[in-house]
């Protein structure tokens, strides 16, 4: 490595200059100097036990809504909800037109679930496991409600 091919950066840190030319992007330069400095702080979290996570999408609970006599989906019109604890977060269509999925926000834990429609009897499960991990819900569980028609 040439002297030339070094420069030093504000904060005192070497930054190599000749690979820019093998990149296509001339810009990166500013950023690669800036990438060394960030490392003593990565590493820190690593030992700190500080976890960083990306927002979690996976719904806890995942609820497939058919009549249980003609076996259609039913999730239109069907609503409910999910609690764990305190912690209560309502049942909806997992997408706007969806006849059949409901879906709801939550965590990892132990779960209760109803789901209720007009001219069915209400249907419910307790203690539904849900894992996961400091991130969230590694993978949504899916239930299976079968709407008994009421009269």
């Amino acid at each position: 490595m040439r002297k030339s091919d070094v420069r030093l950066n504000s904060t005192g840190n070497q930054c190599v200059r000749r690979f820019s030319r093998l990149v296509g992007w001339p810009g990166w330069r500013k950023y690669a100097c800036i990438l060394p400095s960030l490392i003593p702080a990565v590493l820190a979290a690593c030992n700190s036990g500080t976890v960083l996570c990306a927002a979690s999408l996976t719904p806890p609970i995942l609820v497939e809504v058919r009549d249980r006599t003609t076996g259609a989906p039913a999730a239109q019109g069907a609503g409910g909800w999910i609690r764990k604890g305190s912690f209560t977060a309502p049942l909806l269509p997992a997408q706007p037109s969806e006849p059949l999925v409901l879906a709801s926000e939550g965590g990892p834990g132990f779960y209760d679930v109803v789901v209720e429609k007009t001219g069915y009897s209400t249907w419910s499960r307790n203690g539904v496991w849900v894992q996961g991990g400091k991130c969230g819900v590694d993978r949504s569980v899916v239930l299976k409600a079968d709407l008994q028609p009421s009269g």
